[in-house]
């Protein structure tokens, strides 16, 4: 390899056949600019030697250990050591570096490290042969300047006009740098019209759903409720956000017409059970569950299932009078559930705090301004889906109010009918946010949430 990089560059260039976080370990020269595409390893893939080593490099930088979840992470900070103080280091990134949770702390970091920060990304895939979104981030200080942070995005690898781009200067530090697809003005908008609202945690209590540890084993559909001789063992029990999806709300209704469709809505309920009167074919059927096996282990020996006593006792949270399903596609989703229906820990239930009703928080959610928020606070993953983790489910706001009656009855048809979703937030925003803020604000809250969309979904 080295013969043939050497053939490829003029004699003045010096090749170094080099571990590179070793190399930035005992190099003492100082570069301009450090260039690369660094391996994109999960930490369960990592041998012991690099982890030891990358986790030495957090060490120096007063990072936590737990930032090391991919190689990148270290040999963005192994570069940083080897940088000249107006030097730059330009590299091609995973997007997900742009917004996961665990790289938050480099992302600060860096922010206090560099004063510019450019992020170029392409609707065009870098690596076509990949399941892997790839990004380009430049790091430097240039003299004098004001901290900021520009996004350009472009259509393809070789277009020479951005699509969009975007420049944030008073909105540090921004802690997801994918949020850069929006400009100061507009996250000062996003923030200050937050501000006139409650949040969710002000509005109700929420939890993770049912962990049943193997769903498809714990959750059974009608014929084997009825083939393991147990109707009294059983909940009804959402296990997919998809089984509740365009339903404003979930009750046995729907569950009813999930079991006549074959889908798994029957939750095995065993934890005051005494064994004696357990039915000897459920008993049968928990005996072959036990001895199954997920990544060579029996299910009764995984980590869940060791701890309950007996393994089959799956433990029962109490549901809610809202649920709201964590990950989503297009738009966030969240229902009434007047009958207490369960869920798995795919979605939160709500426990509404006195004042509030159930029908009016879900009717009130689907505005401009509170799917923007569930956007810029979320997180998304490959192929564009969205998540929200507790905390930042409870930072959402909600322009509540009660709704009449009349006006829910027409929501609920609008989703009955499956209408388009822009529809529907016209709908509700006229009902909520256009009581207060002028509609040049509320159609500037809309763009943002569809430019947040199209964010997550480019390259998909």
């Amino acid at each position: 390899m080295s013969n043939l990089a050497a053939k490829a560059y003029p004699d003045n260039v010096t090749i170094i056949c080099s571990d590179f976080l070793e190399y930035s370990k005992k190099c003492k020269e100082k570069y301009q600019l450090i260039i690369g595409n660094p391996p994109y390893i999960n930490i369960k893939n990592m041998e012991k030697s690099f982890l030891s080593s990358g986790r030495n490099i957090c060490q120096e930088y007063n990072l936590s250990k737990t930032l090391l979840q991919n190689s990148w992470v270290a040999f963005i900070l192994a570069s940083i050591k080897l940088l000249d103080t107006h030097g730059a280091v330009f590299f091609v990134l995973p997007t997900e570096f742009l917004q996961v949770q665990y790289a938050e702390q480099l992302r600060v970091f860096l922010e206090g490290m560099f004063n510019t920060i450019h992020i170029i990304t392409f609707n065009e895939r870098m690596f076509p042969d990949i399941e892997q979104e790839a990004c380009l981030v430049y790091l430097t200080n240039e003299v004098q300047a004001l901290p900021y942070i520009s996004y350009k995005q472009y259509e393809k690898l070789d277009s020479t006009t951005p699509l969009l781009e975007s420049r944030i200067e008073r909105n540090k530090p921004l802690k997801k740098w994918s949020n850069a697809v929006l400009s100061d003005a507009d996250i000062d908008l996003l923030n200050r019209t937050a501000t006139q609202y409650r949040n969710i945690e002000n509005i109700a209590t929420s939890a993770p759903g049912i962990v049943t540890a193997a769903n498809n084993k714990f959750i059974l559909t009608a014929a084997e409720v009825t083939q393991y001789n147990c109707t009294n063992y059983i909940l009804p029990i959402i296990s997919k956000g998809i089984m509740a999806r365009n339903k404003f709300e979930v009750n046995d209704s729907l569950i009813g017409q999930l079991a006549r469709d074959g889908k798994k809505v029957y939750l095995l309920n065993l934890a005051k059970t005494d064994n004696k009167t357990i039915p000897e074919a459920l008993k049968k059927y928990l005996d072959e569950v036990a001895t199954t096996k997920r990544n060579d282990i029996e299910i009764q020996n995984s980590y869940k299932c060791s701890k309950r006593k007996p393994w089959y006792a799956v433990p029962i949270v109490k549901s809610g009078s809202v649920i709201f399903f964590k990950r989503y596609d297009i738009c966030p989703r969240i229902s009434t559930n007047p009958q207490g229906i369960h869920t798995t820990d795919i979605a939160y239930n709500l426990q509404l705090r006195d004042g509030f009703e159930a029908e009016s928080l879900v009717f009130c959610f689907y505005n401009s301004l509170t799917l923007a928020q569930c956007e810029f606070a979320g997180r998304y993953y490959a192929g564009g889906v969205s998540e929200l983790t507790p905390t930042e489910f409870r930072s959402v706001c909600v322009p509540y109010r009660r709704i009449h009656l009349d006006d829910i009855v027409a929501l609920k048809e609008m989703f009955n009918r499956n209408e388009d979703l822009d529809k529907i937030i016209r709908f509700v925003n006229s009902k909520t946010l256009a009581l207060e803020l002028p509609i040049d604000e509320i159609k500037r809250l809309d763009s943002i949430r569809k430019r947040l969309i199209c964010r997550r979904k480019q390259g998909n």
